[in-house]
């Protein structure tokens, strides 16, 4: 929460990286570092965290979470086919995670598959009506800018409203 609401990644950084020394077998420590590290522009770190995440924990049921973290770290990396890929999987895990959605929409994005992109918003938007580019600017979690405009350019490409 440091990382993504108070934006204070260098915080959160050293306050997951304690907790992991504090316990180093918790799935969820390793699935939140995951996600601190991807939030502060550290995809390759995030991928590592969210794979153990998964082999710590492997019936999770919240796995989805983690799957999406590393669909979400290789949009990052501009590795479309694999963010698709991820993503896909963490929908299948758990349909009703938001962030599942916008990986695989901002993949389709990119991957210039346009009509299943915009099938993949109206599932979006069907699971979560109240849900705007305008909310996610206001929210935006990532330290990278260039990636944070990027993904709300295709979250709009897509068909997602303003």
């Amino acid at each position: 929460m440091i990382a993504y609401s108070a934006k204070d990644y260098e915080m959160a950084l050293r306050t997951i990286e304690r907790s992991l020394l504090l316990n180093p077998n918790s799935a969820q420590g390793h699935t939140g570092s995951g996600w601190v590290n991807a939030h502060s522009s550290r995809p390759l770190v995030a991928i590592e965290h969210f794979h153990r995440a998964m082999r710590l924990s492997p019936i999770d049921p919240e796995k989805g979470i983690a799957l999406s973290g590393i669909g979400m770290s290789y949009l990052m990396l501009e590795r479309y086919e694999e963010a698709l890929a991820w993503g896909e999987r963490a929908l299948h895990e758990m349909p009703n995670y938001g962030s599942s959605h916008r990986v695989v929409i901002m993949a389709l994005v990119k991957l210039n598959r346009l009509d299943e992109a915009q099938a993949a918003a109206r599932r979006l938007m069907k699971a979560f009506p109240t849900y705007t580019l305008t909310l996610q600017r206001q929210i935006n979690p990532w330290l990278d800018e260039v990636f944070a405009e990027r993904y709300v350019e295709a979250l709009g490409i897509s068909g997602v409203p303003e």
